[in-house]
């Protein structure tokens, strides 16, 4: 470039090629802010964040912290249309000698309430609260797979296992032993 031309250019007030100029240099200096991804970086809403590209996939936590009173949260996840209001997915693998230890096994969702209060609620208006499935298909039996466990031996509100079809165990008993004396002939013995 012949910078005795651009400077007798700019002086006869041709400014063209002062133009040109700014506008590289300038791309040049924001071309690298503009294509930043990862820590660091805000979320843009509607896309994937940081992108597809795996070299540019976030390494560490994510933290939103938040100090709202009762009745609020520190995020909320809603969807006004058809569709679910969050997914989690995650690869983590099982180590079942360590189950609740999230320094060695982490769960893709885990909620941890530190203050003593209830650590998650489901709520619906619909006829079901949700489904535990173990595999790729609800409709193939998993007899290996638990839905939970716990350590918890408390009886649970509506799931217990001594109420089956309305009745508790002393009341299938009571009925059971009905059953049988309306059906058992009598026994005579012979002289």
């Amino acid at each position: 470039m012949d910078v005795g031309r651009v400077l007798g250019g700019l002086k006869a007030g041709r400014s063209g090629p002062w133009a040109l100029l700014c506008s590289f240099v300038l791309a040049i200096m924001i071309t690298p802010l503009a294509m930043a991804v990862g820590e660091g970086d805000p979320i843009t809403g509607g896309e994937r964040n940081p992108n597809n590209n795996q070299t540019q996939e976030l390494t560490e936590e994510t933290e939103i912290i938040a100090d709202t009173p009762t009745d609020s949260y520190g995020t909320r996840q809603s969807n006004k249309g058809e569709g679910g209001g969050a997914i989690y997915g995650c690869r983590a693998d099982l180590d079942s000698s360590a189950l609740g230890d999230p320094a060695s096994t982490t769960p893709c969702l885990r909620a941890n309430n530190l203050g003593g209060g209830e650590a998650f609620q489901f709520e619906t208006d619909g006829q079901l609260a949700g489904v535990i499935q173990n595999g790729d298909s609800l409709g193939t039996l998993n007899p290996n797979a638990k839905p939970f466990i716990t350590n918890a031996t408390g009886v649970a509100n509506g799931l217990n296992a001594d109420d089956v079809d309305g009745m508790d165990a002393q009341q299938i008993i009571a009925e059971a032993v009905r059953q049988a004396n309306e059906n058992v002939d009598p026994q005579y013995r012979q002289p």
